[in-house]
């Protein structure tokens, strides 16, 4: 391939049809560009103002009979703002959109990665003459001289083979690089709309869709897109402004998502905003001048950014360490970009690559923090089931059956239903005699072992335990979804219970634990209506159940004794 840039190039602040053929040796004001960049303005010492002008530049290229073997064509790293491109006079391409009068441009044509191929018939061995003819405004302010207009990098134009011109357009890495932060960005939203207290996922949903649209806006396909090509630079300027703002407030709720944004990052995302809306709404003349604000500007936004990762890290935060990391990675790049737009002219843009390494980081501390999250979640189940459990420990599942609850966190103080229940009041006789010669942790002993012996043959015939009054077991038999296999009612069901509690309490087991001492308990048991619910205030509840019903059988199994019967 021939670099053009180190190529012999002349040019003129003018043209006239002709000049593609070649200058007429009495034009004046021809000048030998001697190095690239060629910013139009800059080269031909253009005033300020308003106005369209008009530029010519040709040189000559030398090609051998192999070459010819080849398509050929002209590789153009950027070229704007209006052009057409001759070879040997031939046109090959036009970009240059004129109204009728010739003074303003209809639509601006600015290009990256341009491939102009050239025709076979137009190729000589030889030297090869290739002309462009520009339009190009003049620049608007002190700031910069309209870097839209000419072939503004460095180096990277080129005249040869077709197919490996092609191949450096085509930037494949860039495409797949542009479709990873598409997919990382939808995907992060997604899961934001499905989570919508993590509201760092729709920042940094937002931060790589914007990454992606400044990758798309350089592509080649990009200018195919639209007519006025300035509306890629619009868009690209933009997506760039956006993206300070996007990572400030990711950054905020991913480490202080309950805390309130600081005064300078308010006066960032603010500053950032109006540069974005600027470069989408002003006449595109004062584009570049708005760009360079905000290049300067963005470098002491870069050092507030410096600041608060060094805060994270001081106060030791999750995550910090990586994303401090590839932040100063990052940055590095974007530095490196602003000097190349404004002093090297290379137009190679590392800031893209090195975000890839953020993007990835920032993929790689958010799914550590789902599985910490996960992790956490999965404890907190266990803990709840702990909880519940230790729950229903105290009051039965059947008790919120009955009241129509399915947890006990909707348990409210007053909730209560009527039903028609057997009660079943079992009370050991003489504990206190029996108690006075234990030490108080051998009688909480003695006791859950009467306790453990007697629950479970209430709990066979299809009972639950209300409450433990002291010694005293306060059981309910009902017939709500507790159909008993063996035809028996809940009166019935009491009645088995209480016999099969009697019988018990004449094993050997039994003697053994109360050292012959005797059944120890009587039995009181009554069926008919009461009511059930709670009782208390929001901070203390407890379960109770209320009416006539259980108070006969509190009074049955007080008669038990008296009458020396055990039911």
């Amino acid at each position: 391939m021939i670099a053009l840039e180190k190529l012999a190039w002349q040019g003129v602040a003018d043209y006239q049809p002709g000049y593609e053929r070649g200058f007429p040796r009495t034009l004046s004001g021809v000048r030998q560009i001697e190095s690239f960049p060629v910013i139009l303005n800059s080269v031909f010492q253009i005033e300020r103002g308003d106005q369209l002008r008009q530029f010519s530049l040709r040189t000559s290229v030398q090609l051998s009979e192999s070459d010819l073997q080849n398509s050929q064509a002209l590789y153009f790293p950027w070229i704007g703002e209006a052009w057409e491109v001759y070879w040997n006079g031939q046109l090959l391409q036009n970009e240059l959109y004129l109204n009728e009068q010739g003074t303003q441009l209809k639509a601006r044509r600015i290009f990256r990665r341009m491939v102009v191929p050239i025709r076979p018939d137009a190729l000589r061995i030889g030297p090869n003459d290739l002309f462009i003819h520009f339009a190009g405004y003049q620049a608007p302010g002190p700031l910069e001289n309209n870097t839209n207009s000419g072939l503004v990098f460095k180096d990277g134009y080129f005249a040869g083979s077709l197919d490996r011109l092609l191949a450096l357009q085509s930037r494949t890495f860039n495409l797949v690089l542009l479709t990873s932060f598409l997919f990382f960005g939808i995907y992060h939203i997604f899961i934001y709309f499905k989570r919508y207290q993590d509201r760092y996922n729709l920042f940094f949903g937002l931060f790589s869709i914007g990454m992606a649209l400044d990758l798309f806006t350089g592509l080649a396909y990009a200018h195919t897109v639209f007519f006025d090509t300035s509306w890629v630079n619009r868009l690209k300027y933009a997506s760039q402004a956006s993206l300070v703002s996007f990572y400030m407030l990711f950054l905020h709720h991913y480490f202080h998502s309950s805390a309130k944004l600081r005064f300078s990052q308010k006066l960032i995302i603010a500053h950032t905003t109006v540069m974005a809306l600027g470069f989408l709404l002003l006449p595109f003349r004062y584009s570049e001048s708005w760009l360079i604000i905000f290049q300067l500007g963005l470098l002491p936004v870069l050092i507030v950014i410096f600041l608060q990762m060094l805060r994270l890290l001081l106060e030791r935060r999750k995550d910090s360490l990586l994303l401090f990391g590839s932040t100063l990675a990052m940055a590095l790049g974007v530095v490196y970009d602003i000097m190349d737009d404004m002093f090297l002219k290379t137009g190679m843009h590392i800031a893209p690559y090195m975000s890839l390494s953020f993007q990835f980081s920032l993929v790689l501390f958010i799914a550590n923090r789902f599985l910490r999250v996960q992790s956490e979640s999965e404890q907190l189940n266990i803990e709840l089931a702990r909880q519940k459990e230790a729950f229903h420990r105290f009051v039965p599942t059947e008790f919120l059956e009955h009241l129509g609850r399915n947890s006990p966190g909707e348990i409210l103080p007053g909730d209560s239903n009527f039903y028609e229940m057997s009660v079943l009041f079992c009370d050991m006789r003489s504990f206190t005699r029996i108690s006075e010669d234990m030490s108080p942790s051998d009688t909480f002993a003695f006791l859950n072992g009467y306790l453990r012996r007697l629950v479970p043959i209430i709990q066979q015939y299809r009972g639950f335990v209300d409450k433990y009054v002291g010694d005293a077991i306060l059981a309910l038999f009902s017939e709500r979804d507790r159909k008993s296999p063996d035809g028996l009612n809940p009166a019935e069901s009491a009645v088995q219970a209480a016999i099969a509690m009697c019988r018990l309490s004449t094993g050997p087991d039994w003697k053994q634990m109360t050292n012959n001492v005797g059944p120890l308990f009587g039995i009181g048991i009554n069926t008919g209506p009461l009511v059930m619910g709670t009782v208390g205030s929001s901070k203390r509840l407890d379960t109770t159940v209320i009416g006539d019903t259980v108070n006969i059988a509190s009074r049955l199994e007080h008669l038990s004794a008296l009458y020396h019967s055990r039911i």
